[in-house]
């Protein structure tokens, strides 16, 4: 529930490595936890409501950062669950990398979108092919005598070759340079 309500970014942090944690221990038996040992949804929930929460445009930059990691740990071990929501998690990451002022922040969320590419790269391109691009919240584009992006996936690529050199760690660099 933390890093649904509380907006303080340190406590946002934690509970977005908790639930990463969990994940990464319990995969897809976690989703089976809770008070009777059933689940019944409330735990993916949980995970969903905290990623969105974290890609949510009123969240502090600073906080956001972590729900990169959180959706990576997500589409690695939970890939049935997430496959329904799929369309609505890309639009959200690049939505959110659009509107971002800093650069950390995009380049924490173009690994998600390259895990996404190693798991099915025709999908997800026919998906942004199709998708318009996100409108601009804080940004404008076209000022510097470049259209703006039409599509989601001109927005994704742009987001993403602009950030790659700023992309930090062995496994991230290797799979966005792979996925380009």
């Amino acid at each position: 529930r933390l890093a649904t309500t509380s907006d303080d970014v340190g406590v946002m942090q934690s509970a977005a490595e908790c639930l990463r944690a969990f994940l990464r221990s319990g995969g897809e038996a976690s989703l089976k936890w809770g008070a009777d040992g059933a689940g019944n949804g409330d735990v993916l929930r949980a995970y969903l409501d905290a990623a969105a929460r974290l890609l949510s445009p009123e969240t502090e930059e600073g906080a956001c950062v972590f729900a990169a990691p959180l959706l990576g740990q997500m589409l690695r071990r939970l890939p049935n669950q997430m496959a329904p929501v799929l369309t609505e998690v890309v639009t959200a990451v690049v939505r959110r990398a659009r509107d971002a002022r800093q650069p950390n922040l995009v380049a924490a969320l173009v690994p998600v979108l390259a895990r996404l590419v190693h798991a099915d790269a025709d999908a997800l391109v026919a998906m942004l092919a199709s998708s318009p691009a996100p409108p601009l919240a804080l940004k404008s584009e076209g000022e510097d005598g470049i259209p703006p992006a039409a599509t989601a996936l001109e927005a994704a690529m742009r987001c993403w070759v602009g950030a790659q050199g700023d992309v930090q760690g062995a496994f991230d660099i290797k799979i966005t340079v792979a996925a380009l």
